[in-house]
C-alpha cells in the first residue's frame, strides 16, 4: 500500500541524493544483524498485535526486521524512489509518504515509533513533539540506531568482508541506541 498524504519538509540534500541513489542505496547497505530482533522484542515489546511505526523507512532494510517481531509496522518515507525500491523488496508493507514531523496517523495510534538511522535528517523540537503525538501512552521511541557500529568485532569483520571490494570502510564513531517511553 502506498498512501501519498506527504505533509512536512523534507532536507534538499536527502531529497536530492536519495531520489538519485534509491536503487544503488538499497543494494549497497548492508541489512540489519538479527541480533536485534532480542533488542526490539524485550526492550520495545514488540509483539503480534502491537503498532510499531519506522519512520525515515528508506528503502526497508530496517522494516523488514520490524516486521520479524510480528507487530503491525507502518513504514514513513516522504521520498518516492526510496518507497519504490521498499515496495519492490516488501510487497504489500503499509507504506505512507509523510514527513516525520507530520505523521499522518492518529493521536496515540503507536506503542513504538523507530528511526533506524534516519533521525538526523529530521531532528527537531517539531519532530519530537510529534512523535509524542502519536505514542500510546507507555508507548517508546527509538533514535539513531546505528547498528553496524554497535555490532560485535567478529559481526563488523563479517559486514566488512561483505563490502570489501569498496574503496574505504571505517567504523569511527560509537552508537548508542535511545529508547524513551510516554508516560
Amino acid at each position: 500500500m502506498d498512501t501519498d498524504k506527504s505533509r512536512g519538509p523534507v532536507h534538499h540534500e536527502a531529497q536530492l541524493g536519495f531520489s538519485r541513489s534509491a536503487a544503488a542505496y538499497s543494494r549497497g547497505r548492508p541489512d540489519y544483524p538479527p541480533q536485534l530482533l532480542d533488542w526490539l522484542r524485550l526492550t520495545l515489546a514488540l509483539a503480534p498485535g502491537r503498532d510499531a511505526i519506522d519512520v525515515g523507512a528508506g528503502t526497508g532494510k530496517f522494516t523488514r526486521l520490524l516486521l520479524q517481531t510480528g507487530a503491525r509496522v507502518v513504514a514513513i518515507e516522504p521520498i518516492e524512489a526510496m518507497r519504490a525500491q521498499l515496495l519492490q523488496q516488501l510487497p504489500g508493507v503499509a507504506v505512507l509518504a509523510a514527513s516525520a514531523q507530520a505523521l499522518p496517523l492518529a493521536d496515540g495510534s503507536a506503542d513504538a515509533l523507530l528511526c533506524a538511522q534516519a533521525f538526523h535528517w529530521f531532528a527537531s523540537e517539531q519532530t519530537l513533539q510529534e512523535f509524542g503525538r502519536v505514542l500510546r501512552t507507555g508507548g517508546k521511541r527509538t533514535q539513531s540506531v546505528s547498528f553496524i557500529a554497535a555490532l560485535p568485532a567478529a559481526e563488523r569483520a563479517r559486514v566488512a568482508a561483505q563490502l570489501k571490494d569498496r574503496a574505504t570502510i571505517a567504523f569511527p564513531y560509537l552508537t548508542h541506541a535511545y529508547c524513551s517511553a510516554r508516560g
